[in-house]
C-alpha cells in the first residue's frame, strides 16, 4: 500500500547529481539527444523534492529565478511579454490537444521539465524544481500551506474587488495573456475544495486505477481539477500557467503518474492499452523541440532525468 502524503524523496536536495544533459532540452544537442534511450546519461537521475522539504533558501532561490523569468524578454519574439509569458503562450496554443486527452500527462511532463531547465539556463537557479503535495494540507486548512507564505512561498490569496496578488514576491508579475492583467488568485470559501484531494482519495487513484486511461481520467477530472478551480483567479483558466504555482502543481501530478507507473510486479511503464501513442508528437509551438510521447514515459531517459 501507497500512503501517497507520506511519501517524500530521500535524495540528495539541490543537486544536478552527475546529469550532464539536464540543461539540454531548451536548445537540444545531439549528443545529448539519444531518442528513446531508456537510462540517464549520468550515474544517477535528479531528485524533485517537496516544498517544505526544501530549506529557505532554496526556496527563495526559486522565487528569485522565477521572478527573473519575469522579467527576461521573449524568445519567441511577441513585443512587450516576457520569457514567462512564452511559457503561457504555448500552454495556450495547444491547450485542446493536451487537456482532456490522453497526451495531458506526457506532454504537462515535458512541459514542467522545460521550465524547469529555462530556469536553469536562463536564470541561474542550481537547483530541482520541487513539487507541491496538497495531500498534507487538504484534511486541515489549504489556505495555511506553506506555499502560500509572503516570504517563503509564493504569495497568498488575491484582494476584491480585483482579485489581484498584492503580497508575496510575486505581487509584481503581470501576465499578458490573454490580455495584460494582474496575477490573480481568489481561493474557493470550500476550504479549496480539500475534501477532494484528501491522501485516501489520492491513495485510491494511484493505488486502485488497473488502466492508463482509468488512471488519467480520475486524476484529472478529481484533484487535479478541483487544486486548479481551488486557488481560483489563473488557475481555472486555460491560461493558468500564469501562476508559478501551476508549476508545482503539475510536478505533483506527474509525480502521482510516475507512482502509478510503478505499481504492479512489472510495473506500468509501457501499460498503456492503445491510449497513447508513443509516436505521437508532444508540440511546444516554439518553446522548444518537439519530442514524442514515448520519450518521456519513463523520467529516466535522456530528455528528463529525474526521480520523486
Amino acid at each position: 500500500m501507497i500512503f501517497v502524503g507520506s511519501i517524500i524523496s530521500r535524495g540528495p536536495a539541490g543537486t544536478l547529481l552527475n546529469n550532464p544533459c539536464k540543461p539540454c532540452l531548451l536548445a537540444i544537442i545531439t549528443s545529448c539527444n539519444a531518442v528513446n534511450s531508456r537510462f540517464c546519461p549520468g550515474e544517477y537521475p535528479s531528485y524533485r523534492q517537496e516544498w517544505r522539504m526544501l530549506s529557505l533558501e532554496d526556496r527563495q532561490a526559486y522565487i528569485a529565478a522565477v521572478q527573473c523569468l519575469s522579467r527576461s524578454p521573449s524568445r519567441l519574439g511577441f513585443n512587450g511579454t516576457t520569457r514567462y509569458d512564452d511559457f503561457v503562450y504555448s500552454h495556450l496554443a495547444v491547450s485542446d490537444d493536451t487537456h482532456g486527452t490522453p497526451l495531458s500527462l506526457p506532454w504537462h511532463r515535458l512541459y514542467v521539465q522545460i521550465y524547469e531547465d529555462a530556469l536553469r539556463r536562463e536564470c541561474g537557479f542550481n537547483d530541482v524544481l520541487a513539487y507541491w503535495d496538497w495531500t498534507l494540507d487538504a484534511a486541515s486548512d489549504p489556505t495555511q500551506s506553506p506555499i502560500w507564505s509572503s516570504e517563503y512561498g509564493l504569495g497568498g490569496n488575491g484582494t476584491a474587488p480585483e482579485n489581484c496578488l498584492l503580497d508575496g514576491p510575486l505581487a509584481d508579475l503581470s501576465p499578458q495573456y490573454p490580455e495584460p492583467h494582474c496575477l490573480k488568485r481568489n481561493f474557493a470559501a470550500q476550504g479549496m475544495y480539500g475534501a477532494e484531494y484528501t491522501a485516501p482519495i489520492v491513495e485510491d487513484i494511484v493505488t486502485n486505477s488497473t488502466t492508463y486511461h482509468e488512471f488519467r481520467e480520475r486524476l484529472e477530472t478529481g484533484p487535479h481539477r478541483f487544486i486548479h478551480l481551488g486557488i481560483g483567479g489563473e488557475m481555472p483558466e486555460l491560461w493558468s500557467s500564469n501562476d508559478p504555482v501551476f508549476f508545482l502543481h503539475h510536478a505533483q501530478i506527474d509525480r502521482l503518474w510516475w507512482l502509478w507507473q510503478r505499481q504492479g510486479a512489472n510495473g506500468r511503464f509501457r501499460g498503456y492499452q492503445g491510449a497513447i501513442d508513443v509516436e505521437e508528437v508532444l508540440k511546444f509551438s516554439g518553446l522548444a523541440d518537439d519530442l514524442t510521447a514515448g520519450d518521456v514515459v519513463s523520467t529516466e531517459t535522456d530528455a528528463l532525468c529525474y526521480k520523486y
